[in-house]
């Protein structure tokens, strides 16, 4: 029942009646929502480049350091691990202790929330026109190119399509091994 919602430097937890249970301070623009993990551990990035990690009373748990700042919700796989992107053109992985499981460089910031796959393929939209699929230990599947930007955070459908706009004015779908099912 507690609803979270970030703003300029916090993160506040409210009660379902409305009242303020705590605020946490993230010293920098909170631009997206949080996630929850499994542990209840509430997960969300800033402007300062932090992930932050808090615990469920509003307590610091962890924090660890993305350069370029963090814009999109980070996503939690079922192994705990935390998955964001940053401006510093970077899509990290985090373990559930804050220690740095890997790192993937882009050639674009990374603003786009990624989403996973049922096999635990982390999806991703960067400004460098792709649409990067991730195996769980950091290497490549592949990249789709899209016509320009992709900003907006990909969907995966039941039975594994990838759904994802571009700022080139389309949405695509894209089949589990990269290839353009269609477009839109």
């Amino acid at each position: 029942g507690t609803i979270y919602v970030g703003s300029t430097n916090d993160l506040y937890a409210f009660n379902s009646d409305g009242t303020v249970r705590w605020i946490f301070d993230t010293i920098g623009i909170v631009y997206s929502s949080p996630a929850i993990g499994p542990d209840g551990t509430i997960y969300v990035g800033s402007s300062n480049s932090y992930l932050n990690a808090v615990n469920p009373d509003g307590t610091l748990k962890w924090k660890y350091y993305a350069p370029g700042g963090i814009t999109s919700c980070p996503a939690v796989g079922i192994d705990g691990t935390v998955y964001v992107g940053s401006d510093g053109s970077n899509l990290y992985a985090v373990n559930p202790d804050g220690t740095l499981k890997w790192n993937y460089h882009t050639t674009g910031w990374v603003r786009s929330s990624p989403a996973l796959g049922t096999d635990g393929t982390i999806y991703v939209g960067c400004d460098d026109y792709n649409l990067y699929a991730m195996a769980p230990d950091g290497t490549t599947k592949w990249k789709f190119k899209a016509g320009r930007d992709i900003y907006g955070s990909p969907a995966v459908g039941a039975d594994g399509t990838i759904y994802v706009g571009s700022i080139d004015s389309c949405f695509y779908a894209v089949n589990p091994d990269g290839v353009m099912k269609w477009k839109y």
